[in-house]
């Protein structure tokens, strides 16, 4: 009995089983529901996968089939129904496809508003682009609201349509208003950058988006300061003239409000909005600078992007304590307590660009051209007179400047009442120990001299050397450019034993200079080289068929700008069937019977040597001298050419080729016979002169007798007097 009872199981089990394989109800109980599923989908997917429609969606239920999403024509429609339906194991097909409109052009719009909000309008290819282009908007718009009147349409351009949609829409979110359009794949940006940072990341972001043709507008730009600066001279009558950069409208106006809370005057003087401001505390040093000017009853606050000074006139110790607690250590300081008149001095800027700043206060009766004098080339800033003393007192310091200045990249001193402070950073080759013996041996030995200078890394400079395809490099690289990083740019087979960083150079310059040499090997067989200061000087051995002129153009047409390329180049001589690459387009020649022809690859027949052979003949004709059969310097290179594709045709098969001269009506008729003759024999000569058989071709001459166009205009002879080539089988 339980022996019956078993075998009866067994058998509703493998019923059951077969019943789902094969007929395929929705059964999820049953172990081959899934295996049918997945069989299904793997059908219709491979039925659809030569059909145009990537946004047909497929949901399998057993042998039930749903396809959802739109398709652009009944047409189209149709062949995915039946394509779906005819696969393998679709038992019932239900069609939930939407017909779209195709639209020409296909057309996307996103607006910013000033408050941040998007509005999206026009064509989508999906729902899933729509819904790609509605995260990137939310992001984008900073939760200001988002505005969508978007259609589902046919006509998409081809490529990744919804990632540069996207694209477009987050780089929309960096602006501070404008347009984002694209028409087809003519993509438009416009509309105001918040500073020159946002733009260059803007641009950046767009590059990656090679699909597309842009057009970038971008505005509200403003122009970049260097040297950044703040001045603000409070005057003992409580008159404020400010004058210096801040870095937009709202920051301008607190800081103008900071400084008119200083007086009970009208504010002189204007602050200009600029970029290029040091540092993100800038205000806050601002704000602190002017807390320090209120406590003075007169003062002098300067600050630049390498200082901060402020002179400054208090009534009494306890508030020169009090501003001297409200500045930070690091400014250079001048407070005069209890006096009238301002302490002599003078705080001049050099800066990385060579020009050279002043400011200060100067003794009483020296004019401002005086100091002009001393320091010729100087820009005077806020300059107060009214001090006690001369400026003769002062010449020891301008004695020293003048002798350290040339010296110098960058640097702040400071002359006071027989004191000399100076702080900067030296030019290459210049030491501190030099530098600093030569200002103290003209300072008198009652000055206060503070000398604080610091030596410039040697200049950045490697040697370069590519052998059997290996390439070395040594040397000091620029800082901020590391021995992995540069080896990494030459590529795998590069190494770089003693190759160190630190020197001074151009980072950013070195690396599109390294990359454009990891680029340049091809026509070398070694190379040595030597980079520094943007000078690079080459020796090698080419590579057959290369001059070192035209290597060298080629070279420095691939160096960033700035960059100078020296070669001293051995030429080889090349053996028969040697190759090279042209430089420019690419394209392989082969070296054969003392001529360089292109190495050509095609099928050969009849009617293909016959079409390449006229097509190189009506692109670069081959000409004469007037009146001969002398062919000109130009036509060597048409004759290359139409030898390559005789080599090709008549070399490796029973081709056979005639060359046909043919002449104008102009002349005699015989003469013209025995010209085109002269001429067809000529081309057979020079081709027989690149390795073509002989015995393969045959030279004829036409005279007059077969003109293609009217002999009555220059521009008709002209296509008469022709050479043609006509392929056959057999004997020429």
């Amino acid at each position: 009995m339980r022996l019956l009872l078993l075998l009866i199981a067994i058998g509703l089990l493998g019923g059951t089983s077969w019943f789902a394989v094969n007929v395929g109800v929705d059964m999820p109980g049953l172990r081959g529901a899934p295996q049918i599923e997945r069989m299904v989908n793997a059908a219709v997917t491979d039925e659809l996968s030569d059909l145009p429609n990537p946004a047909v969606k497929i949901q399998t239920s057993g042998r039930s089939v749903t396809l959802s999403g739109p398709v652009e024509s009944a047409e189209k429609r149709a062949a995915v129904l039946a394509a779906a339906g005819g696969a393998y194991l679709v038992g019932r097909l239900q069609d939930r496809l939407v017909i779209v409109e195709t639209v020409s052009p296909f057309t996307f719009q996103a607006v910013k508003a000033p408050d941040g909000g998007i509005s999206l309008s026009g064509h989508v290819p999906t729902l899933d682009a729509e819904d790609r282009i509605l995260v990137a908007a939310r992001g984008a718009s900073g939760g200001a609201p988002v505005r969508f009147d978007l259609t589902i349409a046919g006509g998409v351009p081809p490529g990744d349509w919804p990632s540069l949609a996207v694209t477009g829409v987050e780089a929309l979110g960096q602006l501070k208003s404008g347009e984002f359009a694209l028409v087809d794949l003519a993509a438009r940006l416009t509309g105001d950058v918040a500073n020159q940072d946002a733009a260059a990341a803007i641009t950046a972001a767009l590059a990656s988006q090679t699909i597309a043709d842009w057009t970038l507008e971008l505005g509200g730009l403003v122009p970049l300061a260097d040297p950044y600066t703040f001045s603000a001279l409070k005057t003992e009558d409580g008159t404020l003239i400010v004058d210096g950069h801040a870095p937009d409208a709202p920051t301008q106006a607190a800081l103008m409000a900071a400084a008119q809370a200083l007086t009970d005057q009208p504010l002189e003087g204007a602050l200009s909005i600029a970029d290029g401001m040091p540092h993100a505390g800038w205000p806050d040093q601002v704000l602190r600078g002017l807390a320090a000017l209120d406590a003075s009853a007169s003062g002098l606050l300067s600050i630049s992007s390498l200082a901060t000074s402020l002179t400054a006139e208090v009534e009494s110790e306890a508030e020169a304590d009090r501003l001297r607690a409200l500045a930070n250590p690091e400014w250079v300081l001048a407070v005069t307590v209890t006096n009238p008149a301002p302490q002599a001095m003078m705080i001049i800027i050099l800066n990385p660009d060579g020009t050279m700043t002043a400011d200060g206060v100067l003794p009483t009766g020296a004019d401002p051209e005086d100091m002009l004098a001393a320091l010729p080339g100087t820009q005077l800033g806020t300059v107060m007179p009214g001090a006690p003393g001369t400026l003769t007192e002062w010449e020891p310091a301008f004695e020293a400047l003048r002798i350290v200045l040339p010296r110098l990249k960058s640097a702040t001193a400071k002359i006071g009442l027989q004191t000399f402070d100076l702080s900067g950073a030296l030019k290459r080759g210049f030491s501190t120990q030099g530098s600093s013996a030569a200002v103290r041996t003209v300072m008198p030995r009652d000055w206060t001299v503070s000398l604080t200078l610091i030596e410039s890394a040697p200049l950045a400079e490697a040697v370069f050397s590519l052998q059997d395809g290996d390439i070395a490099l040594t040397g000091l690289l620029p800082q901020g450019l590391t021995a992995p990083d540069a080896l990494a740019l030459l590529g795998d087979r590069a190494s770089g034993e003693g190759l160190a960083t630190g020197g001074e150079g151009d980072a950013a310059r070195w690396r599109d200079m390294l990359t454009a040499i990891a680029d340049s090997h091809a026509p070398f067989q070694s190379l040595t080289g030597r980079f520094a200061e943007q000078d690079i000087a080459l020796n090698g051995v080419l590579r057959p068929g290369y001059r070192p002129n035209a290597v060298q153009d080629w070279l420095a047409s691939r160096m960033p700008e700035g960059w100078k390329v020296g070669l001293t180049a051995e030429e080889t001589v090349p053996n028969e069937g040697d190759a090279r690459r042209d430089l420019t387009t690419g394209e392989r020649f082969v070296f054969r019977s003392g001529f360089w022809l292109p190495d050509l690859d095609f099928p050969v027949s009849i009617t293909r040597c016959t079409g390449e052979a006229k097509a190189i003949a009506e692109s670069q004709p081959l000409n004469f001298w007037q009146g001969s059969a002398r062919i000109d310097d130009a036509g060597a290179r048409v004759l290359d050419r139409l030898a390559a594709v005789a080599l090709r045709c008549l070399n490796s098969s029973r081709l056979s080729l005639r060359i046909l001269g043919h002449t104008d009506a102009q002349g005699a008729q015989a003469a013209n016979q025995a010209l085109s003759e002269a001429r067809a024999k000529a081309v057979l000569a020079a081709l027989s002169d690149r390795g073509v058989r002989d015995s393969a071709m045959r030279a004829e001459g036409l005279g007059e007798s077969q003109p293609i166009a009217d002999n009555d205009t220059a521009e008709g002879r002209a296509k008469n007097r022709r050479i043609e080539f006509a392929f056959g089988l057999g004997s020429p």
